[in-house]
């Protein structure tokens, strides 16, 4: 019980694997991660954590010929305009925190010019007050590229494999069916609570605030939960 009393206390966190032109990953992000994150980060106890990976499906190969250095090359699911987009992206996550990140993207795809990300990007930015130069800067650089690997390396790491976008992933769930499973099974509760399922990804797509709240036992419950 000790094993299960201390997961019970963690932080949730919401793993997201994006891509900037899935119209999926845009409601998903509009619809549920954004509104969801708004309703707990003033909340206490803190209780959220979001990790964003926005790679997807894309495809990452080294080119090499006999006069040139091996150089590392992308393609993505919804054309070239989609590398643009995840770089930008990437490029947030890293320089800046999750609030403006999150919000970044969030705004990105919640306009009208989603489909045209440095367009989108350049217009959220000046939006949320941040340097879209140093964005830029970033994303047509050698560091985005390394960033776009980097998230690769995380996608690539998912077990299982994801097999649509977006995917999410929770640490730390919790419900009263997981107690049980824990007096019986305690096994198969720890690799179920930290992979994950179709059933977790198919609740996360609906209803992410009320997957959040039951996954987290911590008390006092943030007011937010108290309502799903």
């Amino acid at each position: 019980m000790c094993i299960l009393e201390a997961a019970r206390a963690q932080n949730i966190e919401v793993g997201v694997y994006i891509e900037s032109l899935c119209p999926d990953s845009k409601r998903f992000v509009n619809n549920q991660l954004y509104p969801v994150y708004n309703a707990l980060k003033g909340a206490e106890p803190q209780i959220l954590t979001i990790n964003l990976v926005p790679f997807g499906n894309a495809k990452m190969t080294f080119v090499s010929n006999s006069t040139q250095h091996p150089r590392l090359t992308y393609t993505c699911q919804h054309q070239a305009q989609e590398c643009d987009g995840n770089i930008i992206q990437s490029c947030a996550v890293i320089k800046y925190d999750i609030d403006r990140s999150l919000g970044l993207t969030n705004c990105m795809f919640a306009s009208n010019d989603w489909k045209t990300p440095w367009k989108s990007g350049a217009e959220c930015a000046q939006k949320l007050g941040l340097d879209f130069k140093e964005l830029s800067a970033c994303a047509n650089s050698l560091e985005g590229l390394a960033l776009q690997y980097f998230m690769a390396g995380q996608t690539e790491a998912l077990d299982p494999k994801e097999n649509w976008i977006p995917w999410v992933t929770i640490n730390g769930q919790h419900s009263d069916a997981m107690q049980k499973l824990a007096e019986s099974n305690l096994l198969k509760l720890v690799c179920d609570s930290y992979q994950h399922s179709d059933a977790m990804q198919k609740l996360a797509e609906s209803n992410l605030l009320k997957l959040v709240c039951d996954s987290y036992q911590g008390s006092p419950k943030p007011k937010p939960c108290e309502s799903v």
